[in-house]
C-alpha cells in the first residue's frame, strides 16, 4: 500500500544516509587523528589503559633523562680520578728519585707539593651540574633515578641505583668529625639546631675557641638563604678565636643583603628578625675541610721521610685506583639500565599504539566504501522522495 503520509522508502534511505554519514565522520576522524580511540567515548576500557600506559611512557622518558646526567656526573668524577691517578704516578716518580742520598730533596718536595696543589683542585673541580662526587659533599652516596615499578593495584614506586660516593674526608681507617664550633654552655656541637626567630625577635650564637680547622666551612641558614664561611689560617692564629669568627660571620651575613635580618658582633653573634609580621628559622652546620687521605704527609725532606712516602704513595695509588673501579662498576650499570629504558619506552610506544592506533591501510579501503555508501544513500532517498509524485499522477 501507498502513503502520501508516511513514505516508507524515504525514511529508510535517511536512516542509511545519516548512519552512513556518521560512519564516514568516524573514519575522517580516525584518518586525521591517526587514532581508532582518542575519548573516553570510543572506548573507555582502552583508552584508561592507554592513559596509563602513555603516562608511564613519559616517565620513562624523563628518566631517561635523568640516568643521562647521573652518567655524566659519574663521568666527569672518573676522569677526574684517572687524572688523580696520573699525578699520583708522578708523585710516585718523583719520591723514587729522593730516595738517593745525593739528590736535590728540596726540589723534588716542592715538586710534590705543586702535584698535591693539582690533585687537590682536580677533586674540587670534579662536579657537573653543581655534584661532586669526589669531595665527600655526597657522602654516603647519591640516589639516581632508574625506574618505577608499578603494582597490579596501580601503585607506582620509584626505583634507584644509589652510588655510594668515595670518601675522600675520611682516612682510611677513620672518619674525621666535623669541626665543633658551636658553643653552649661548657658543651660545643657541629650543628645549630632549627630555631624559630619570631618578629622582633634576637638570638646569640657563640663559636668555639678551639677545635677549628683551616678550609673547615661554617654554614648559616635563614629560611631558604644559605651563608657559607671558610675558616682560614688567619682564623685560627687569632687570640679570641671565637670572637673573631663572631666578627667574620657577620659580615658574610651583611654581604647576603637577607631582608629583615640585621646582624651585630661582638664576643658573640647577635642576630635579629627586624620583621613585624614574619618569623624566620634559622639553622647552622659545619663542613670538614677537604683533605685527601695521607696526601698531606707525603714528605721526602729526610730519608726516613722518604721511605714512608714510598708506603703511602702506594697506598694512596691503590685507593684511587679501587675509586676508579667502583666509577666504573656503577657506570657501566647505569649504561645498561639507559639502554634498557629505551628498549622499554620503543615497547611502551608499540603497545599504546597496537591498541588505540588506526589501520590505515583499512581505515583508507573504509573511507571510499563509505563515500560510495553516501552517493547510494542520497541517490535511494532522491528516488524515495520521488514517490508522492507517480500519486498524484494516478490523479490526473
Amino acid at each position: 500500500m501507498s502513503s502520501i503520509l508516511t513514505n516508507t522508502s524515504a525514511m529508510i534511505a535517511l536512516h542509511s544516509l545519516r548512519t552512513s554519514n556518521a560512519d564516514l565522520d568516524k573514519i575522517e576522524k580516525q584518518i586525521s587523528t591517526g587514532k581508532i580511540i582518542t575519548e573516553a567515548s570510543d572506548n573507555a576500557a582502552i583508552w584508561a589503559i592507554s592513559k596509563v600506559m602513555e603516562s608511564d611512557h613519559q616517565s620513562f622518558l624523563a628518566i631517561s633523562k635523568g640516568l643521562a646526567l647521573g652518567q655524566s656526573t659519574l663521568k666527569v668524577a672518573t676522569k677526574a680520578t684517572e687524572s688523580t691517578i696520573n699525578l699520583l704516578k708522578k708523585m710516585k716518580a718523583e719520591i723514587i728519585a729522593a730516595q738517593s742520598e745525593n739528590t736535590d730533596r728540596d726540589k723534588i718536595q716542592n715538586q710534590l707539593e705543586a702535584l698535591k696543589d693539582q690533585i687537590r683542585s682536580a677533586v674540587r673541580m670534579a662536579q657537573f651540574n653543581g655534584l661532586n662526587l669526589l669531595d665527600g659533599s655526597q657522602d654516603p652516596g647519591i640516589e639516581i633515578l632508574s625506574s618505577i615499578d608499578r603494582n597490579l593495584t596501580g601503585q607506582v614506586k620509584a626505583a634507584y641505583i644509589t652510588v655510594p660516593t668515595d670518601k675522600m674526608l675520611k682516612t682510611r681507617n677513620d672518619t674525621p668529625a666535623k669541626p665543633q664550633v658551636f658553643q653552649t654552655g661548657r658543651y660545643t656541637s657541629d650543628t645549630i639546631n632549627p630555631r624559630v626567630m619570631d618578629p622582633g625577635q634576637s638570638t646569640r650564637i657563640k663559636f668555639s675557641n678551639t677545635g677549628h680547622e683551616v678550609g673547615s666551612v661554617i654554614k648559616l641558614k635563614f629560611g631558604a638563604i644559605e651563608v657559607n664561611y671558610k675558616i682560614t689560617q688567619s682564623d685560627i692564629n687569632a687570640s679570641a678565636i671565637g670572637k673573631h669568627l663572631a666578627k667574620n660571620l657577620a659580615a658574610a651575613v651583611l654581604a647576603k643583603n637577607i631582608p629583615n635580618i640585621t646582624v651585630r658582633a661582638g664576643l658573640v653573634l647577635r642576630i635579629t628578625n627586624t620583621s613585624s609580621t614574619a618569623s624566620i628559622t634559622l639553622s647552622g652546620q659545619t663542613k670538614p675541610a677537604l683533605n685527601i687521605p695521607d696526601l698531606a704527609d707525603i714528605n721526602v725532606l729526610t730519608t726516613d721521610k722518604a721511605a714512608k712516602s714510598m708506603e703511602m704513595i702506594e697506598d694512596l695509588t691503590n685507593h684511587w685506583i679501587k675509586v676508579a673501579e667502583g666509577f666504573g662498576t656503577y657506570s657501566r650499570r647505569i649504561s645498561i639500565q639507559t639502554a634498557f629504558i629505551s628498549n622499554i619506552t620503543d615497547t611502551f610506544q608499540s603497545g599504546i599504539g597496537s591498541l588505540v592506533d588506526a589501520d590505515m591501510e583499512e581505515t583508507a579501503a573504509l573511507a571510499i566504501a563509505l563515500k560510495v555508501q553516501v552517493q547510494l544513500s542520497t541517490e535511494s532517498l532522491s528516488i524515495a522522495n520521488k514517490s508522492p509524485h507517480f500519486l498524484y499522477q494516478l490523479f490526473k
